[in-house]
């Protein structure tokens, strides 16, 4: 599957074949649906939790008594209807956690990368080097690819401390290291820049 190379500046150096197999959406699309679930709803904590009567403080006891005062009976200062009462179906600790394989995993990697080439959006640059850590320095470089008003997302090896400070007040522009890549960080954006020596890394995950 071919690509587009960059060089260090960002200018277009041609087209390249990259080993990454040919995806068939009809069968990517539910796997990846399916990761990317569990991977979204791994990131909730479900530790909301409301006090039922049977956890609010207050005695048992009888308010008032039942009839002559010309009010509603009560029968407890815990009844959800008093202030200070517990609440009614109110929300309770619960696990969203959706348990996803390795196998699965790695295939859903493989599959976003592969759409992602399929649609133009998967570029690779030699390597991301900036003389000084300054957010102009970065923009030039996303404006040389023509990727400046675009959500980036790139993925390095390990990123050099210049590249960090530049980009890190960029909206829309992630950084992320080629080791703890998923598919939902590659399906969150609209480009993927990837230097050389992570997409050794990369494929090396996403292989079977």
């Amino acid at each position: 599957m071919e690509v587009e190379y960059f060089e260090s500046n960002g200018s277009s150096c041609g087209r390249r074949e990259v080993a990454l197999s040919p995806v068939d959406a009809q069968h990517a699309d539910p796997l990846l649906r399916s990761v990317l679930l569990a991977y979204r709803s791994n990131f909730r904590q479900g530790d909301a939790r409301t006090k039922s009567r049977a956890d609010v403080s207050g005695s048992g006891k009888k308010p008032y008594r039942q009839k002559g005062t010309g009010m509603a009976r009560h029968g407890e200062k815990r009844s959800p209807i008093w202030r200070g009462g517990g609440v009614v179906f109110g929300s309770q600790v619960k696990k969203y956690e959706v348990k996803a394989n390795r196998k699965i995993r790695k295939r859903a990697l493989a599959s976003s990368l592969s759409l992602k080439a399929v649609e133009g959006h998967l570029l690779i640059i030699k390597n991301f080097s900036l003389a000084e850590p300054r957010t102009r320095a970065a923009k030039m470089l996303l404006r040389n690819m023509e990727l400046d008003e675009k959500e980036v997302l790139l993925i390095d090896g390990r990123f050099d401390r210049n590249v960090l400070l530049a980009v890190r007040n960029m909206p829309g522009v992630y950084v992320i290291e080629a080791e703890t890549l998923n598919a939902l960080d590659v399906c969150a954006v609209s480009r993927v820049i990837m230097t050389e020596s992570a997409l050794e890394s990369v494929l090396a995950r996403a292989t079977l």
